[in-house]
């Protein structure tokens, strides 16, 4: 009999044994099915492709280029007039507005709102270089596409400073001309 129950219990475990390697077998099974339909990343992707408004394609590349300066001093000169900014436009520190210019000209005006919203999150303000600066120029992340859409959009944007008076005049030209948005003043005549 005690014999018996050995074999019983001897079974049992066995068959205990059995039941949990099955499990941990149909655990693995179903954690390797789920790891294959997951896409892996691709850790070699050089470049973030954004669609513009204007249904072409730029290109942000992920590898920083020291490219030369792209504003020319005329293009700040005529901003300087038009916009009635105070100030020296050959100064290396111009004016907020000639910021916020450049960035709703073109990284948001020309490029698309999408560019300029990963521009920024690529290039994050660098404290140690002061008060709301960049770590680096927006377009040390464009690709040479990107670089000559910019020049492009530059020298257009230049073109119709020449041709402006005042802000509002300007900005009303931009918009017929390229689709930069702007603020319409109600009150105008």
């Amino acid at each position: 009999m005690k014999d018996n129950k050995k074999k019983t219990t001897d079974k049992e475990a066995e068959e205990k044994q059995k039941a949990e390697l099955l499990k941990q077998s149909d655990l693995l099974s179903i954690f390797e099915n789920t790891e294959s339909l997951v896409k892996p990343k691709d850790k070699k992707k050089e470049s973030e492709i954004v669609q513009l408004i204007s249904g072409e394609v730029a290109v942000i590349s992920d590898k920083i280029e020291r490219y030369d300066s792209q504003y020319p001093m005329e293009m700040y000169e005529h901003l300087y007039r038009v916009y009635k900014l105070k100030g020296d436009p050959k100064a290396w520190k111009k004016d907020k507005k000639c910021a916020d210019f450049t960035n709703e000209m073109f990284y948001a005006g020309r490029f698309g709102k999408g560019v300029l919203q990963t521009l920024r999150e690529k290039n994050k303000y660098d404290s140690s270089k002061g008060y709301c600066e960049r770590a680096r120029k927006h377009y040390y992340h464009l690709n040479s596409t990107g670089i000559h859409m910019l020049q492009k959009f530059i020298s257009q944007t230049v073109d119709a400073l020449k041709l402006c008076t005042e802000e509002y005049e300007f900005r009303k030209y931009m918009f017929a001309l390229y689709k930069v948005p702007y603020q319409q003043d109600m009150f105008r005549d």
